[in-house]
């Protein structure tokens, strides 16, 4: 039965992938997964000054955290830092030069700029 009340109270925190990741980041304010995954639901909620805050907390505990340069980099093209998302893009590539999503982003971000660097 008391497990019960626990589960009930808790599952407040299952609705949503904001409120999930939310939760963890703050139980957990030394994962940089966890700070990670809540800056991707402040992204996909459209929230990019948020985001990128996550993306920074996780960067500071772990620099080398798969693959929070390239997201940082994603949300700083939507914010019109191009600068910046090519740095966070070469990061990436440079901490985890198998991850070939950042290499392709990098490409795409350069399309974009009509320079093929």
């Amino acid at each position: 039965m008391v497990l019960s009340g626990i589960t009930i109270l808790h599952s407040s925190n299952f609705q949503n992938g904001l409120k999930f990741w939310k939760n963890a980041a703050e139980n957990s304010p030394h994962s940089a997964l966890a700070h990670s995954y809540f800056g991707d639901m402040y992204f996909l909620s459209g929230k990019l000054q948020d985001a990128q805050s996550e993306y920074q907390k996780a960067l500071a505990i772990n620099k080398a955290e798969l693959p929070v340069h390239n997201n940082l980099a994603i949300v700083y093209i939507n914010m019109g830092k191009l600068k910046e998302a090519e740095a966070e893009f070469k990061e990436e590539i440079r901490l985890h030069p198998d991850y070939k999503e950042a290499s392709l982003n990098l490409d795409r971000l350069y399309s974009l700029q009509g320079d093929k660097n």
